[in-house]
C-alpha cells in the first residue's frame, strides 16, 4: 500500500524494513487509469547486469492527489 508522507515523498510497502522513497528505488507507474501498476526496477545488478522489473503486489493508491504527488516527485528525480 503506497501512503502519502508529505507532498514531495511518497512511500510504499510498509512491510520493507527500510521505507525507501521513490527517488531512492526508482518507482514507476503503469497501466490505464483504475488499473495501474507501481514497479520497481532494481538498481543493482549481478556483474553490471540490471535484474528484472519487480512488481509490487498491493493495489497502489491511485486517487488523484497521490497520482499527482507521485508523478510531481518521478519528474524531480
Amino acid at each position: 500500500m503506497m501512503r502519502i508522507v508529505s507532498r514531495s515523498n511518497l512511500v510504499i510497502d510498509p512491510f520493507d524494513p527500510d521505507l525507501k522513497t521513490l527517488k531512492e528505488i526508482g518507482i514507476g507507474l503503469s497501466g490505464r487509469p483504475g488499473e495501474m501498476t507501481l514497479w520497481r526496477c532494481m538498481s543493482k545488478g549481478i556483474n553490471g547486469i540490471l535484474l528484472p522489473v519487480i512488481r509490487i503486489a498491493h493495489k497502489p493508491d491511485t486517487t488523484p492527489e497521490a497520482v499527482r504527488v507521485f508523478l510531481n516527485e518521478t519528474r524531480a528525480a
